[in-house]
């Protein structure tokens, strides 16, 4: 009896492990591509922003559609 619960403690705590890993993946891999998606409009802002370029609108509403 006593061989059981520790068998299925072990076992709660391995899929509790994995859930916990696969969560972390999940949140590598959201961050990764909305850094990835972002970075594009980011730079035109700061750039604009910084250097005062005085760049067109055209890239900024180009950006901001897939943003």
């Amino acid at each position: 009896m006593a061989s059981h619960s520790v068998a299925g403690s072990s076992t709660t705590q391995s899929q509790s492990n994995q859930i916990q890993i696969n969560i972390i993946k999940t949140m590598i891999l959201v961050s990764t591509f909305y850094t990835i998606s972002d970075m594009p409009m980011t730079m035109y802002s700061t750039t604009n922003t910084i250097h005062n370029l005085g760049l067109p609108l055209s890239g900024y509403y180009a950006f901001a559609q897939f943003g």
